[in-house]
């Protein structure tokens, strides 16, 4: 799986493996409201995702799109 980021403020999970015809992301979401993305960043474990965005606020979201807190 592969996530991008954009400055039209989606970020864009791809599973490549899976990829049919159409060659479209399986999940788009805009987690940092009407900030463009800056960058994005897995853990280690590959669970969660940083969102660096052009707001002042980065995210954490998790690969279903769910932001956590900081007890993650």
């Amino acid at each position: 799986m592969m996530c991008t980021g954009s400055v039209d403020y989606d970020v864009s999970f791809w599973d490549f493996a899976g990829m049919d015809s159409n060659m479209r992301s399986f999940r788009t979401l805009q987690p940092a409201d009407n900030h463009p993305i800056r960058g994005l960043h897995y853990s280690s474990t590959g669970d969660l995702l940083l969102v660096i965005s052009g707001s002042s606020q980065a995210k954490v979201i998790d690969r279903d799109g769910f932001e956590k807190n900081g007890n993650c």
